[in-house]
């Protein structure tokens, strides 16, 4: 949040499988490329080790590679399939 306003949300869904979580994360346009998407991440993936996630799974649209470069610039060790 900045002031009053949300810039940024992160969410963690259980899936099916314990072991894994789903991860989505959207930032307002005009606040992309601050961090804000990095830092959610992080407490994301922080959130799913505590809570005893090991994979996290986040879907994307072909050609889409902002949230593959916000996870390695999160310290997220990614696996892209197709």
């Amino acid at each position: 949040m900045c002031g009053r306003d949300v810039v940024g949300i992160g969410q963690l869904i259980r899936t099916t499988r314990p072991e894994e979580a789903e991860v989505s994360l959207l930032v307002e346009d005009s606040w992309q490329h601050n961090g804000i998407g990095t830092a959610l991440l992080r407490r994301l993936v922080a959130t799913a080790r505590a809570e005893g996630h090991r994979e996290l799974v986040a879907w994307c649209l072909p050609g889409e590679s902002a949230f593959e470069r916000t996870a390695i610039q999160a310290g997220v060790d990614v696996s892209v399939r197709h």
